[in-house]
């Protein structure tokens, strides 16, 4: 629940800060930063890290939060891509006044909703998440198959944001003040604004180390396929990895030896 709250909870936070607060431009690539903001790498990098900083209890929860992680990208994700349109104010208000338009909006922001939830990738999620609460094992030749297609998604996510990256220089990636904004909030303020919410709460310790750990994690690659998939701008998305990973080699160090040490966990 604490992991559902946060992706529903910074997702909001998000679109206020870089929609109403901040107003980064163009507003179709406003989408793309808050799923920067809030994505997070807590699988592929969070997995064998958090095993050995913090052992098999902390990585359990942390198993945890990457599910509900896979559920913001599918369909929350996806569907925040395609209901947050490109539409200026002046646009929304010129057509404010015409009750046909504002009907055929909320038409297509249905069929959006309902393409979204009929995603592969969403039922994909969902049949996982019942095969796991009902203890359900499928046969070995099953499992094996789908094992060895779970295992090839992070590498291809990596592999598409290599292949974005190869539009961009290093140079670029410290030209874009809005990313850099973004990625320094992301790496520098959140995890710090988790651990002051999170550390007073009456929660376990080890809930409470996952949950500020996991927001010490670069973005997660798997939002650069989906932003792709909604033809979004797949190449700041790349670039928002690429930059948040960079940061994420000097706060995840600090952070793990600060929780070890706050939670006397050395």
């Amino acid at each position: 629940m604490c992991a559902v709250l946060y992706f529903l909870l910074l997702s909001l936070a998000g679109y206020t800060l870089f929609g109403k607060i901040l107003r980064f431009s163009p507003h179709d690539d406003i989408p793309v930063y808050v799923m920067i903001f809030v994505s997070m790498n807590c699988g592929f990098m969070g997995f064998p890290l958090t095993l050995s900083l913090f052992g098999d209890d902390i990585l359990y929860i942390m198993v945890i939060i990457n599910i509900s992680h896979t559920f913001y990208l599918y369909p929350f994700g996806e569907l925040q891509l395609k209901l947050y349109c490109g539409n200026s104010s002046d646009s929304d208000d010129r057509s404010e006044g015409s009750e046909r338009s504002q009907r055929s909006r909320h038409l297509r922001s249905l069929r959006n909703a309902a393409s979204a939830a009929a995603n592969p990738c969403t039922l994909a999620a969902v049949a996982g998440l019942i095969l796991l609460i009902a203890g359900i094992h499928l046969p070995e030749f099953l499992f094996s198959g789908m094992e060895m297609i779970g295992d090839a998604t992070v590498p291809l996510s990596m592999l598409l944001v290599g292949m974005k990256l190869g539009n961009s220089n290093f140079r670029r990636l410290f030209q874009n003040r809005r990313l850099l904004l973004t990625a320094g909030l992301r790496m520098f303020v959140l995890p710090v604004i988790m651990f002051l919410i999170v550390n007073p709460l009456p929660l376990a310790t080890d809930l409470k180390v996952a949950l500020i750990f996991a927001s010490c994690f670069a973005s997660g690659v798997g939002i650069v396929p989906v932003i792709s998939m909604e033809h979004k701008n797949a190449l700041l998305a790349s670039e928002g990895v690429a930059l948040t990973t960079l940061f994420s080699m000097v706060v995840i160090p600090i952070s793990s030896m600060f929780l070890m040490s706050h939670y006397g966990l050395a």
